[in-house]
């Protein structure tokens, strides 16, 4: 084989992937959950849904590598995002998912 046989058979099979790569990247990519749309809720809902349906809270401090976030327990499934309004209404859209 010549380098230009083996530089054209290296381009064609870097071009076209095998199957089994094709089934991997597939199995790799429907392993992720999708993230429940959130509700949209006013504050006067967001606190009762709180005080009705949350053990616990915590305010994680950001630093030099990472952001702060609220991270709210309701459940017993964690919920975290930049800010509570935020975590109170993913939490409220997860809670309603899984108890449909």
């Amino acid at each position: 084989m010549t380098a230009l046989e083996a530089l054209n058979w290296h381009s064609d099979s870097a071009l076209s992937p095998s199957d089994e790569t094709i089934l991997a990247q597939r199995e790799r990519f429907s392993v992720v959950e999708s993230r429940p749309e959130p509700l949209s809720m006013t504050d006067p809902e967001r606190w009762e849904w709180f005080k009705e349906y949350c053990d616990n809270y915590k305010y994680v401090r950001p630093t030099k590598t990472t952001l702060g976030r609220h991270v709210i327990i309701c459940d017993g499934e964690e919920t975290s995002a930049a800010n509570f309004n935020d975590a109170v209404d993913l939490a409220a859209s997860k809670h309603k998912e899984i108890n449909r």
